[in-house]
């Protein structure tokens, strides 16, 4: 039980950091444009 919830809070936070990261470069992109 604990390992499987730690595994989906940890997937979820991969989720949402690459969502963040993804919001970052297209930022910078259109900065660049």
């Amino acid at each position: 039980m604990s390992v499987i919830s730690t595994f989906g809070i940890s997937a979820s936070g991969m989720a949402a950091e690459r969502l963040r990261l993804d919001a970052i470069s297209s930022n910078l992109a259109n900065m660049n444009t």
